[in-house]
């Protein structure tokens, strides 16, 4: 009879060893790291023979319509002071 006893007692801790591994398993996975390292997200958009008011988030009134670019633009970072040294258009091709 001792032995018997003996099966259900570790029968019945291995059950509620099992139960609370599966209960809390799914909530250990889906906890966020503590330290989660956020890397930026970089758009360079390089054109050539592009004036700088011909983008409509630069010039309102452009006749090219950039609703794309505008809202990059309106979301992000818009960069409005670049140079370049050369004269003509080389660097960009």
């Amino acid at each position: 009879m001792r032995t018997h006893d003996n099966f259900y007692f570790i029968f019945f801790k291995k059950l509620v060893v099992i139960s609370l591994v599966a209960h809390l398993t799914p909530r250990i996975a889906s906890a966020t790291p503590a330290n989660k390292i956020s890397h930026p997200n970089v758009i360079v958009i390089y054109t050539d023979d592009q004036g700088y008011g011909d983008a409509s988030c630069f010039n309102k009134d452009s006749q090219f319509v950039t609703p794309n670019i505008d809202r990059l633009a309106q979301e992000g970072v818009l960069f409005t002071d670049g140079h370049c040294s050369d004269t003509v258009c080389t660097p960009s091709r």
